[in-house]
This record gives C-alpha cells, sequence and structure tokens, in this order.
C-alpha cells in the first residue's frame, strides 16, 4: 500500500446487510455480546434475534427500526477496530450521518458499549418526538438542481439534507412532499431512490428530538478522540473543546457534506480508503471522483498483501521482510526477471487451458431488446432492492456512481443474466468495466455478446 493516508469511513442508514451481525459476532464475541447486552438494557430488543435474518434493510428499518440501528452500529464499530488495528499509516476517521457515532467510538470518544447507550438514546428521542411520517431519497443530480425541485414543491419541511457526492443528493421530509419532490424529478428526467430510513433526518422537523436527544446524553463522558475523526456535518475534525453530546444532537437537524469531506481531507493525496460496515455505497461514491490517487480497498481485504505491490507479494511468500536491506538489494537486481518468469509460466498455463477447453455453442441474439430489458430490470431490482422502475426509466444509469453497486456484485449479476438467457460466460472470467450502465448491459445481452468478456 503506497498510500501517505488511510481514511476509515464508516456508513450511516445504509450500512446494514443479512448477515453483517453474523460476520460482527465472528469478528468479535466479546464486543458482540457487549453491545448486544447494552441493547437489551436500553431498548429492549435483541440484535442476536437478527442471527439468520434474511429480511432486507428496506423492511427492517421500518418494522424493525431499534435492531437495525444496533446492527449499523455494531457492524461499524467492530470493522472499524479491526481495521484500525491492521492500518500501517496516517490514519483519519470519517462517518457519514449516523455513521459519526462509530467513528467517535473507534477514533477514542466514547466506549463501544457506552456508544451503543448513545444510539438507544437517539432511537428513543427520534420515537418520541420525530414526525412518523418523515422519509428520506437519494436524487441523482447536483444540489443545485436539487435546490430547484425543493423550491418548486414549495413546502418549507422537504430540505437538501446532504451531498454524497457531485450528482448525488439527499432529500428529506414528509412522505406526502417527498413523493411531489420524485414526480417532480421523474419530470425532468432525474432518478430518484428511497433510503431505508422511518424519519427524515438532517431535517429542522426533528428539532424537538434533536433536544430531548441532547439532555438525555447530559449523563454521558466524552473524551477527545485519540484518532482523527472528521465530520461532514461540522465540516471539520471534532476538537477538544467541542460539547460532544449537542454536536450528536445537531446531526439530526443539520446538512452534511460528504462530498466537500473527501475534498478537505484526501484532495491531492495518495490515500487508501476502507468503508467499515455492510455495503460498499460510500465505496462507490469515493471510486466515482476521479482524477484522485485514491484507491478503495473492502474492509476485510485490508492488511493483505496487494498484488500490485510486488516486492510485499513476493516477500510475503518467502515469509521474509520486504523492507530487509538484503530482500531490498535482491528485488532491485532481480524484479525483471522474478515477474517476467511468472508471467512465461502464467502464458503457458493459460495456453494450455485454452487448447483443452471445448469450445462454446454460438450464442444466440435476442431481437427484441424490450423483453430483455424488463427481464434484466426485474432481475436487477430484486437482487439489489431498488423499483423495477429505477432500471426502466433510466437504461442510462450508473450502476457503481448512481446507485453503489461495486465490481463484484456487477460481475455477480452480468453472469446471472448471461445465464439467464443461456449465453456463454468465458472461464477466465467477466469485465464489466466496459458496461457501466444498465443499458448497456441490456445492449450486451440483446446481442449473445457475453463471449468476448474476458477479464481484462
Amino acid at each position: 500500500m503506497n498510500s501517505e493516508q488511510v481514511v476509515l469511513v464508516f456508513p450511516g442508514q445504509g450500512g446494514y446487510a443479512p448477515g453483517c451481525v453474523e460476520q460482527a459476532a465472528h469478528r468479535d464475541p466479546d464486543l458482540f455480546e457487549a453491545i448486544r447486552s447494552t441493547g437489551i438494557a436500553e431498548l429492549g430488543v435483541d440484535v442476536a434475534e437478527l442471527l439468520g435474518d434474511e429480511r432486507p434493510l428496506r423492511e427492517l428499518a421500518i418494522n424493525s427500526p431499534r435492531q437495525a440501528h444496533l446492527a449499523i452500529y455494531l457492524s461499524a464499530v467492530v470493522a472499524g477496530r479491526t481495521t484500525l488495528e491492521r492500518s500501517p499509516a496516517r490514519t483519519v476517521l470519517v462517518g457519514h450521518s449516523f455513521g459519526e457515532i462509530a467513528a467517535l467510538v473507534v477514533g477514542g470518544a466514547l466506549r463501544p458499549t457506552v456508544g451503543a447507550q448513545v444510539v438507544a438514546r437517539r432511537m428513543l428521542a427520534l420515537e418520541e418526538h420525530a414526525p412518523a411520517d418523515g422519509r428520506m431519497s437519494v436524487f441523482v443530480t447536483e444540489s443545485g438542481r436539487a435546490d430547484a425541485i425543493v423550491r418548486a414543491v414549495g413546502a418549507a419541511d422537504l430540505v437538501l439534507a446532504g451531498v454524497n457526492a457531485t450528482k448525488q443528493v439527499v432529500l428529506s421530509g414528509p412522505d406526502e412532499h417527498l413523493q411531489r419532490a420524485e414526480a417532480v424529478a421523474k419530470a425532468l428526467g432525474i432518478t430518484s431512490m428511497r433510503i431505508a430510513s422511518a424519519y427524515a433526518f438532517h431535517n429542522p422537523q426533528l428539532a424537538q428530538a434533536s433536544s430531548n436527544f441532547a439532555r438525555a446524553l447530559s449523563d454521558i463522558a466524552f473524551d477527545t478522540p485519540t484518532v482523527p475523526v472528521f465530520s461532514p456535518i461540522l465540516g471539520r475534525f471534532y476538537a477538544g473543546g467541542d460539547d460532544l453530546a449537542n454536536c450528536l444532537a445537531q446531526h439530526l437537524t443539520t446538512p452534511f457534506d460528504f462530498s466537500a469531506a473527501l475534498d478537505k481531507l484526501a484532495t491531492g493525496i495518495p490515500s487508501t480508503f476502507v468503508e467499515c460496515g455492510a455495503g460498499t455505497s460510500l465505496s462507490a461514491i469515493v471510486r466515482g471522483v476521479r482524477d484522485e490517487p485514491w484507491h478503495v480497498v473492502p474492509v476485510d481485504d485490508f492488511g493483505a498483501p496487494e498484488l500490485g505491490s510486488d516486492d510485499g507479494t513476493v516477500a510475503s511468500l518467502l515469509n521474509l521482510r520486504s523492507g530487509s536491506t538484503e530482500f531490498q538489494e535482491f528485488w532491485h537486481a532481480s524484479a525483471a526477471d522474478v515477474t517476467g518468469h511468472v508471467r512465461a509460466v502464467y502464458d503457458a498455463f493459460r495456453s494450455q487451458r485454452a487448447d483443452a477447453a471445448p469450445q462454446a455453442p454460438t450464442a444466440p441474439v435476442f431481437s427484441d431488446s424490450g423483453e430483455v430489458s424488463g427481464r434484466l430490470a426485474r432481475l436487477y431490482a430484486d437482487a439489489l432492492e431498488y423499483p423495477v422502475e429505477v432500471f426502466l426509466e433510466d437504461p442510462g444509469v450508473h450502476l457503481e456512481a448512481d446507485l453503489g453497486v461495486d465490481s463484484v456484485k456487477q460481475t455477480d449479476l452480468l453472469a446471472r443474466a448471461a445465464a439467464e438467457y443461456g449465453l456463454p460466460v468465458p472461464e477466465e472470467g467477466l469485465s464489466v468495466a466496459e458496461y457501466p450502465t444498465f443499458g448497456s448491459v441490456v445492449d450486451l445481452i440483446a446481442t449473445g455478446a457475453t463471449k468476448d468478456l474476458v477479464a481484462r
């Protein structure tokens, strides 16, 4: 890893996926039990009930919000603590919305069990004082056009809640007003997607909940973070003189700017980003920023030898220290020979496999692209938990930049799409880089050209 800094990002409302509770319990069983006990004591719910629960976040957020919030927090804290221990470089932490609580915990401002108490008291304040019809949606457009949509609706309680990226913003407000905003966006050709949330966060209509939340935190002692924690809501790092209870309470009513946070933290700085929690939505936002020396690593891969770092990989295979003088002298003299030999052996291996492989049958061609589009839209909508209209009404929607679908998931979906029509998939794997939008996938499948999808 040739980065000057490591940036751990902690997801907010979207940081849940079925199986994340099991993963957290496996990674740190003691911490899992401690947070589980806190949830039972403070909220009367057992996060362990989500073990083996396959319900998607869209259902949990509305029907079991207490458990959903505890699970998101648990997953983020366990992943963050594990990753921080492995970080070899200067590390900064960034929380996205609700994720700021986990970031502060991992940064040392709170013990994990006390952080769980903060989550619980936040939940209780929302249940008692937040309007029941509050909701949130992502709009794939610039903040200026989003402001225009808000003005067109003309409702004071519909607000621009935050900016994720240059062309991805969040609106929050009553469901009725949000529906009107979505209708205006549709008329303008702007894609919108509901966020799995039971409340309209970052909205002045949560002022009463914010006040009660601040009072509920009056008996909690906060420390100054020992690892730098940047707040996209405050637009700066947390400092020693901050009233953290008041800061966390203001989160409910104050908008965030995640895009600006990335600019301030890492513009022009070689940085490795690790998303600490379930899902990859924040990773997709970071990857979508072009012309920056940034690298995004899945949390489970962080700290493992990188194939792009040849000296580190070879040293690891030989159980040697890549930083030793002896190994560096060897690598300086022999790197070209070593990598050339590995390439020659690999090329010979691929050639033998190609000669032995049976010829794939000729792929059929499907002329009815409308049928293909509808069928694949249902497949993608079911797999990604988006409304089918997202794909049918805007085939140009970018799977990663707009919808947060990482390359691994795109590869899986493309393979499933090919299988849906009995198309061949090359043994070498699939390359999805040239098919970043749903429409490009439809065109590919409709022409039956999957045989050309050899990974590059």
